[in-house]
């Protein structure tokens, strides 16, 4: 009767260890953290397309048309298939730029298959950008920083650069980021 009991123990501890890792996985959620200069950011876009994610923050009084300054985080979900690293990200977005805004110049400050970093500006758009492409858990996020004003710009850099450079990225499970001030949280 004891092994009886013993096998059916050792079976029942199993299952549960199992269902408990299968939904671990099925219910995490790739979510970055950003710590905005002050109170009145909101999200003004969202929209999930196949593997691909886009969310958009302006501080308050502007709108997804209408800003000065926005946070634009784009998620590329491509775990299973790695098709870039996060320096070849960034040098697309910087490429696309570049296309559009032929006096566009830009410096790369991190050039990392991990995590890249540069900054661009543009006279003839008058607009002013920093870009960071990091590997995430499920695939390739950019984060996007953007000021229509560059000499607003050139004044908070040294702010902004430090919040794209210390954003987190962590997988959260039974979505613990309600547990957390939702203005910091991004769910991707």
């Amino acid at each position: 009767m004891k092994k009886i009991f013993g096998k059916f123990y050792k079976l029942f501890l199993t299952s549960i260890f199992v269902c408990f890792f299968i939904q671990c996985t099925v219910f995490a959620y790739e979510t970055v953290i950003i710590d905005f200069p002050n109170d009145g950011w909101h999200k003004v876009f969202y929209k999930q397309q196949g593997k691909e994610t886009i969310v958009q923050y302006v501080p308050s009084g502007q709108t997804q048309q209408n800003f000065n300054e926005t946070v634009i985080f784009h998620s590329y979900k491509w775990r299973n298939n790695q098709k870039a690293g996060a320096d070849t990200t960034l040098q697309y977005h910087l490429n696309q730029a570049h296309l559009k805004y032929k006096d566009m110049q830009y410096k790369k400050l991190k050039d990392d298959p991990a995590d890249s970093i540069a900054t661009w500006c543009s006279a003839s758009a008058s607009q002013c950008e920093i870009v960071r492409a990091a590997q995430g858990y499920e695939g390739i996020i950019t984060m996007h920083y953007i000021n229509k004003n560059p000499m607003y710009f050139h004044n908070v850099y040294p702010n902004w650069y430090n919040i794209i450079r210390l954003v987190r990225i962590y997988y959260s499970y039974y979505r613990w980021n309600n547990v957390m001030g939702k203005e910091l949280t991004v769910e991707l």
